[in-house]
């Protein structure tokens, strides 16, 4: 590559004539200019500047002379101030007057550039010599100029930017080193030795140069990093269609694991960084933005809530979102994932589970800038198509067979359904032709319910931001909107936000920052129903206008009062039910940063973050879920009837209304400490600081019946205390919390960098809370890190390996913390129901939680070693992380004896490892001259887990759904029913309950249940290949996960304890390979109907644990319906296209960008899925699939 073009003595001109024409010229042109030369110190000025910074009176003598300059910045700082007044004087003679009485003195070139140097020291002695002046011009390797490039002078560390067209000019000693950098570019470096024009044509390759990584309490340059930390920027992550920044992240960090439990844009994905550290606390990373902790929308206990309230809570909690949600993804100018000890040590008890720092935009001097981005979209539908299920006419035929065959089938009204026209031909009731007439119409039916509760949802984004500067102050300002909505109808999300940056240098030392930011998001979901589940489950030989018997009311059931039907229709129960969750934040944000001295300066942070949120659930008197606790139909009976007196819901349906405030206060008060030592061959970086926050949070969850949305959103509560109610749990109930956290913290850390090789580096951090007891050594306990690097590439036998750009080693050992704020010192007690006593007459309390005083704060202990690679002119980047995790004093539930009140008291007494590596790979293969340009990057993740000590006890159904805590097990291990094949007699599931083996135990199910695997994955890899070409791009992420197992979706949903599938259900085709006669167990292990007895396929010491259980879920949750949960995704498609200049120009806009995506638009796995997403948690609670969704952008920068 050429990278300098220095311009020859003389003209190679073809052609004497034209030579000597030129030198005529030439010569005529210089006679005036050598006649007149005069230079820009010999001009004539008045000065007058009176006590002000050395800085400052350069800044206007440059103003009013014209002459520039160039210096080390740090020296003319380091200077007293000044004071001069003179009238008609050259700008020599000024000059010398203002620099008197520093330690500054100025050289002169020949085209009247100034340079401005200390005046005597051995330093200068050795740098005597003669000066030149250096004139160029900055470029790409494609020959365009590269506007604002930097120059750096060295050793000196002069520095100036190139202008527009990436012309420069300084003043410059022999020997000094000039650097060329560019951001993205390599740098390149120039020995002086003459005058001479350079022209600079910088590589495109990744630049070695000075970077930085910002942890929230540092700015560090990373060449002195030593833990594991990944830094990405917006080019990397935003993603158009994308509803918050956390469903932006999969795949793209090594070692963090991002799963999407749901595909509502409401529902915030599950994180994990390097595995799962804790049982019962808060497994999430902690989320830090512009170095303030941001707390969670809602964070209450289930020790403080009613366990009715809470289950009606659960929907409206999961559309609540995280700490971040609010932050417009467009304002962000860096993440920064810090995994390990030496990165997250620093904040103490809340960092165990790593930590994300946000860094958003600042403004830049000049004019005001503005961007617009602009995204339009839509989200596509589930189809019968992608899934495995029943026509009309298969599900007939499997009816059909059943009452051939005698199959029994579940007691009560059967709605409109093959069954009911067997019921009414039998009856006489009909005649065989309407039979037949009406079994016709039921076979081609085939209601498309995806269709009915889908849609293809249309989504839209704006944001604009406006950046600029004047005089001393910088500002950033946006607004944005976002308007998501899902695949299913009714389920949406909108957001609003806005933010304001201010920073101003009040003075040379002085420097203030002001950030306000504000957001209000608004989700609507559903309450008691899920369509996904519903359209899955039901039957396509349903009228979707029909009210058909789902069940008989188990209310007021007694032998001289027989029970009601209750009808049910999914449109009906959408619009009658439903969950609106909104949350508001304001968060404002103060920092000062003042230099008391060469390398020491002062950092205050002060941050009040006020948010909130409103959650309300209702079911109405109309829908579904309110006459089954009424008992009865809507209107089916009316004042002063039996049934409906006795009713414990008369009149209208439940609200449940609930709102978390959160107030939080952080003053952070900080000394930073930067120098560099022995002319840089060393340097030094230390901090000390204090913290002190307090978090307050208030809320208040309550259940009221009576709810009457048609008259005001009003409730009737002349019934709250009627035993009936208090029986069914309608009646009113209300829980208030009220929970502060007070945290005190000191921390110190420092870097050592010696001779650009080897760096050292420790922090410790003391923390104090009230969340934890009265003994003081056990409220302070440090956590800490030490860590080392060696940087390879600084040695003496790497200077000939040139296909090495960067190599380093990294070393870490510390300590990290997990507070449970779940848990405290004090005792927690409830109202029961009733909260008189019916005896003694007496108030009564319910003891929820005993007291904790003498817990302890979780502790992990985490080495971590890591080695930085880029080879090639960086065609090949590595960043390679091994770690091991201990957690000890984790805190479990341990079991009580029933005479202490409570069933379980909470102790330190589990301990967990986590260890594996994780990798990032950023790979070149094509940098063309031609403009082409082919990256792609590798984020891998493995992690095994491994619970070594809990002490919980756990039940069977915890086993099978991966909650219980087991020793020597991966966290989330599930457990499943010993498939042991199919009876050759009547085609029913046979289980192995390993009854006969040594160590069978009843009370322990991991005796006579078979493991099945672990929840999360082992191994995630995200890949993004990125291809450029001239003003195109094409990027395309791909997810690969492995080493985990799923349960299938159930073939038997609602068989709990019944013979045959009701009529209402829909069922899977893999039904129609069912066991139908001997011999079919030796090619299928789908079971066939048959009558069966619960003594003939369960032991009578496991049943009596499992109670009535059918053998057909069972069979759901047996071993034979898990399979392997891996999966490649394509979770992103995009092409982009940047306008011409010239072209944006027309529009008033300086540039302009347009573009296209796919989100998810396939997926690769397991054919025993059909359909089922395996990332997803499966059908039930507030899972949505995830489907794809297309999406337009534009950006506009004026």
């Amino acid at each position: 590559m050429r990278n300098v073009v220095t311009t020859p003595v003389s003209l190679r001109v073809r052609g004497h004539f034209v030579c000597a024409i030129l030198s005529l010229l030439l010569l005529g042109a210089s006679i005036p200019l050598f006649a007149q030369t005069k230079r820009p110190l010999d001009k004539k000025i008045s000065f007058k500047v009176t006590n002000v910074s050395l800085a400052e009176a350069l800044k206007k003598f440059r103003a009013a002379s014209g002459v520039h300059m160039t210096f080390n910045q740090e020296d003319v700082n380091s200077q007293p101030a000044v004071s001069i007044d003179v009238a008609d004087r050259s700008g020599r003679e000024v000059l010398e007057r203002l620099l008197s009485n520093t330690a500054i003195r100025f050289a002169e070139a020949t085209d009247g550039n100034v340079l401005l140097i200390l005046k005597t020291s051995k330093k200068d002695n050795t740098r005597a010599g003669k000066f030149f002046d250096v004139n160029g011009q900055i470029v790409d390797n494609q020959g365009q100029a590269l506007s604002n490039a930097t120059i750096m002078v060295l050793p000196e560390k002069r520095g100036l930017t190139a202008d527009k067209n990436g012309m420069f000019n300084l003043t410059a000693k022999e020997n000094d080193i000039l650097r060329f950098s560019y951001l993205g570019m390599k740098s390149y470096e120039v020995k002086i030795r003459k005058d001479e024009f350079l022209k600079i044509a910088l590589d495109t390759a990744p630049s070695v140069m000075t970077e930085y990584v910002v942890t929230g309490y540092q700015t560090i340059e990373k060449r002195m990093l030593t833990g594991a930390v990944t830094t990405l920027t917006p080019d990397k992550f935003l993603r158009p269609g994308a509803a918050s920044i956390d469903q932006m992240l999969q795949g793209k960090v090594p070692g963090m694991v991002v799963t999407f439990n749901s595909g509502s844009p409401s529902a915030a994905p599950k994180i994990r960084i390097r595995g799962t550290s804790t049982i019962l606390g808060n497994a999430s990373p902690l989320w830090v933005v512009d170095n303030i902790i941001r707390t969670d929308p809602v964070n209450l206990s289930p020790l403080q809530v009613n366990t009715v309230l809470a289950a009606a809570q659960e929907s409206n909690f999961s559309m609540v979102g995280n700490a971040i949600s609010g932050i417009n993804p467009y304002d962000i100018e860096s993440i920064t994932f810090l995994k390990d000890a030496a990165a997250t040590s620093i904040y103490g008890v809340q960092a165990a589970n790593g930590v994300i720092v946000v860094k958003t935009k600042r403004g830049k001097p000049g004019p005001v800038a503005i961007n617009y981005n602009l995204s339009l979209g839509f989200t596509g539908r589930p189809r019968y198509t992608q899934m495995n299920l029943m026509n009309s006419k298969e599900r007939v035929d499997v009816s059909r067979e059943m009452l051939q065959n005698g199959i029994y089938y579940p007691n009560g009204l059967r709605s409109v359904s093959y069954e009911q026209l067997v019921d009414q031909l039998s009856a006489r009731k009909i005649t065989q032709e309407e039979f037949s007439e009406k079994v016709g119409q039921l076979e081609t039916m085939n209601t498309d319910w995806f269709d009915l509760l889908t849609q293809n949802a249309f989504n839209q984004t704006h944001s604009i931001g406006f950046s600029g500067g004047a005089g001393k102050t910088n500002y950033y300002a946006s607004v944005s909107f976002f308007d998501n909505k899902g695949a299913f109808k009714g389920d949406n999300l909108q957001s609003y936000s806005g933010r304001l940056n201010l920073e101003s240098n009040l003075s040379s030392k002085l420097n203030v920052n002001l950030l306000i930011d504000a957001s209000y998001r608004k989700a609507k979901g559903y309450y008691n129903v899920n369509p996904f589940d519903y359209a899955l489950q039901t039957s396509r030989t349903i009228h979707p206008d029909s009210f058909y018997i789902a069940q008989v009311s188990t209310n007021m059931r007694t032998p001289w009062v027989n029970p009601d039907p209750i009808r049910y229709n999914i449109r009906n129960e959408i619009d009658q039910t439903g969950s609106t969750t909104t949350t508001q934040s304001f968060n404002i944000n103060t920092g000062i940063n003042y230099r008391l001295m060469r390398g020491l300066s002062f950092q205050g942070t002060y941050n009040l973050e006020a948010s909130g949120n409103s959650n309300f659930n209702f079911i109405t008197a109309r829908s579904y879920a309110a006459a089954v606790i009424r008992g009865f139909d809507y209107n089916a009976y009316k004042k002063g009837d039996f049934k409906f007196e006795k009713s414990p819901l008369p009149y209208g349906g439940i609200g449940y209304p609930a709102s978390t405030q959160n107030l939080a206060l952080n003053i952070r008060n900080q000394f930073n400490y930067n120098l560099s030592l022995f002319e840089g061959r060393d340097n030094l970086s230390a901090m000390v600081s204090q913290e002190m926050r307090s978090v307050k949070q208030d809320g208040t969850m309550s259940l009221e019946p009576g709810y009457f949305p048609e008259r005001g959103n009003t409730y009737y509560s002349g019934y709250y205390n009627t035993r009936s109610a208090i029986g069914s749990q309608a009646y009113h109930q209300v829980v208030n919390t009220n929970t502060v956290t007070n945290t005190l913290s000191w921390m110190a850390g420092f870097n050592y960098q010696f001779n650009r090789k080897y760096t050292i580096s420790s922090s410790i951090r003391t923390d104090g809370s009230n969340r934890f007891g009265q003994y003081s050594n056990q409220r302070f306990l440090p956590n800490w890190h030490v860590g080392a690097m060696w940087n390879i590439t600084a040695e003496p036998f790497m200077e000939r390996v040139n296909w090495v750009e960067q190599a380093a080693l990294r070393a870490s050992y510390g300590s990290q913390g997990n507070v449970v704020s779940q848990v405290g010192p004090q005792l927690i007690a409830s109202y029961p129901s009733a909260p008189v006593d019916d005896v003694s007459n007496e108030f009564v309390l319910d003891l929820k939680s005993l007291p904790y005083p003498d817990l302890r704060w979780e502790k992990s202990k985490s080495f971590n070693l890591g080695m930085d690679l880029m080879l090639f002119k960086g065609r090949l980047q590595i960043n390679a992380n091994a770690y091991y995790n201990r957690t000890t004093d984790l805190i479990v539930t341990v079991a009580l004896p029933l005479e202490y009140g409570v069933k379980n008291m909470y102790m330190n007494n589990g301990s967990m490892n986590n260890k594996g590596w994780d990798l990032g790979v950023t790979v070149v293969p094509i940098r063309s001259k031609s403009g082409v340009t082919w990256n792609q990057t590798f984020n891998y993740s493995m992690n095994y887990n491994k619970v070594v000590r809990s002490g919980i006890v756990n039940n069977y159904a915890e086993y099978l759904s991966g909650s219980a805590v087991v020793p020597g097990m991966p966290f989330g291990s599930f457990y499943s029913f010993g498939f042991a094949g199919l009876s050759p007699v009547n085609g029913m599931p046979l289980y192995d309950f390993y009854e006969k083996n040594p160590g069978f135990n009843k009370d322990d199910p991991s005796t006579w249940l078979k493991y099945s695997g672990r929840v999360d994955p082992i191994l995630d890899m995200g890949t993004t290949s990125t291809i450029t070409y001239k003003s195109f791009s094409l990027n395309a992420s791909f997810l690969l996960r492995l080493g985990h197992h799923k349960r299938l979706n159930p073939l038997y949903p609602r068989n709990a304890s019944e013979i045959a599938p009701t009529p209402e259900m829909n069922l899977s085709r893999e039904m129609l390979d069912r066991w139908r006669k001997p011999g079919d167990e030796t090619r299928t292990t789908i079971p066939g109907y048959a009558n069966w007895d619960r003594t003939s396929y369960i032991p009578l010491e496991v049943g009596n644990v499992v109670g009535g259980a059918s053998p057909y879920s069972i069979y759901d949750r047996s071993s034979v319906r898990v399979v392997k949960g891996d999966f490649f995704r394509c979770t992103n498609v995009s092409l982009g296209y940047a306008l011409p200049a010239a072209s944006v120009r027309r529009f008033g806009a300086r540039g302009m960008t347009v573009g296209f995506s796919v989100n998810n638009p396939f997926i690769i796995t397991s054919k025993a899925f059909h359909g089922q997403d395996p990332e997803t948690v499966g059908t039930g609670g507030t899972s949505l699939p995830i489907t794809a969704s297309y999406t337009m952008s534009l950006n506009v920068s004026f």
